[in-house]
């Protein structure tokens, strides 16, 4: 039988300079994690902070020189024995979770900021204490001042100093942004120093706070910004933010059954990892499944199953004093969910960023605004979008595999045995990739390269009929 060789190629450059004598390169991205890491293994220290950093690798045949990370480098730590530095390193996305917001906003009531000039330089004396949306997306399109979680993404990522491909940008459509406290709750807090309604403060005491991270700011929207159409085709799940291995920032629709869409590679093929099989698997002739040559690329790997999270979602949005909007969506107990009726998800999204309680119009519901002035997110929305992630047989787990494909956290990946079916992995089915290791280390003198993705998925009870309880009107 021949054997196909291939060849391992790869480079590093940190600042202008080019690393040739790299030990080993790590890049992860996750969705947990949405800031890009980095490690470089080298005899000796090569550029300094903050320096721009760039990884290409694969193989040929395969992806060839194919970008796995670009950032920013950071601190080094040393090795006595054997001699080594390894280089730290942080994706393009850190710059908007180390960017603090200082600036003071517009006062939608019309009062005026003052200044205050102290030793460690100007405190803005604000009336309300950082941006507001209309602050970040002074031309939305719609006529109260609120934005889309694209278009508000696409204002704090330039105040970060991103300038960002809109295109690698989705969101839900809702608007966000104002409401009965003029959007107040929206807002992306400063340092600033805040007066009261009468405008007094100390001003001999007065000092300036840390702002709200841009990333921390974008994450908010991130938990609440969802989708349910159940359609066909079906959509569902959270808009997430996070980084690819080309350091662009992207928001993706994530969440609920994966569907049997399978992402592909740079050149076109579907990313499917096969395990070698068993005797157990047979063709349809009844013989011994002959897989073809290259199919099975699973080094190692373990996977679970496991019961489903919840049987129930409660969201919690906007409290009007007298009663707080809230939405209930629930499954029917079935044999995957069999110790109690109310299992409730411990980590349901709620948020007074939520702005209704249902989708249809009446007492709390977005559809009751004329359809050019609507705003704001329902937990009707949210609770059914949780619920297609919690109310389902859990699927989890990771893989090694020698593959140089493009890994991306947010992809569809299919996970089987050589007949298609679920074997020694007990999985045969579609899930999300929720992040990826992507490794080069020299052994015998040669580059070896693995890649170590981890997946989330399943299962049997997303077929289960969506119900829900929404309270009365007061």
């Amino acid at each position: 039988m021949a054997m196909l060789r291939r060849e391992i190629v790869a480079q590093v450059k940190i600042g202008e300079y080019i690393v040739k004598d790299w030990l080993a390169l790590r890049a992860s991205h996750s969705l947990a994690d949405p800031v890009a890491r980095a490690q470089i293994v080298v005899p000796y220290p090569y550029g300094n902070y903050d320096e721009p950093v760039e990884i290409w690798a694969g193989s040929i045949p395969g992806n060839g020189m194919t970008t796995r990370f670009r950032g920013r480098r950071r601190k080094a730590s040393f090795d006595l024995y054997p001699r080594a530095c390894t280089i730290e390193c942080v994706g393009e996305l850190s710059k908007v979770a180390e960017y603090i917001n200082w600036e003071e906003g517009r006062d939608p009531r019309g009062r005026e900021n003052q200044t205050y000039e102290d030793p460690n330089g100007t405190i803005v004396l604000g009336t309300v204490g950082g941006l507001l949306v209309f602050d970040l997306v002074p031309d939305t399109p719609h006529p109260a001042g609120a934005a889309t979680f694209k278009d508000i993404a696409m204002a704090v990522l330039r105040k970060a100093g991103i300038y960002q491909n809109p295109e690698l940008l989705d969101c839900s459509g809702r608007y966000y942004g104002i409401g009965t406290d003029n959007g107040m709750r929206f807002l992306w807090h400063s340092g600033t120093v805040v007066v009261g309604p009468t405008n007094q403060v100390d001003i001999e005491h007065a000092f300036r706070r840390a702002g709200e991270s841009a990333l921390a700011y974008l994450q908010k929207y991130s938990q609440i910004d969802a989708v349910y159409d159940p359609g066909p085709p079906k959509r569902v799940g959270f808009f997430r933010i996070f980084e690819i291995p080309s350091g662009e920032i992207v928001i993706k629709l994530v969440g609920g059954w994966p569907g049997g869409t399978i992402d592909t590679d740079l050149d076109g093929r579907h990313i499917v990892f096969t395990e070698g099989g068993s005797a157990e698997i047979k063709n349809e002739l009844g013989e011994q499944f002959p897989p073809a040559n290259g199919t099975p690329n699973i080094l190692s790997a373990n996977f679970q199953r496991d019961y489903p999270v919840a049987n129930r979602v409660l969201v919690v949005g906007l409290d009007l004093g007298a009663v707080q909007f809230h939405y209930e969506a629930s499954v029917p107990l079935g044999p995957l969910l069999p110790l109690s009726a109310y299992r409730y998800d411990p980590s349901a999204p709620s948020s007074d960023w939520i702005d209704w309680q249902q989708v249809a119009a009446g007492w709390g519901g977005y559809e009751s605004l004329d359809p050019d002035v609507r705003y704001g997110i329902d937990c009707e929305t949210i609770a059914k979008a949780r619920l297609e992630e919690v109310a389902r047989e859990i699927v989890s787990g990771n893989l090694t595999t020698a593959d140089d494909a493009l890994l991306i956290p947010g992809q569809v990946h299919l996970v089987q045995a050589p007949a298609g079916l679920a074997d020694r992995l007990g999985t045969g089915e579609t899930l999300w990739c929720q992040g990826n290791d992507f490794e080069l280390q020299i052994q015998n003198g040669a580059p070896v390269l693995t890649q170590t993705p981890t997946y989330l998925g399943g299962g049997l009870a997303s077929a289960l009929p969506t119900s829900a309880e929404a309270p009365a009107a007061p």
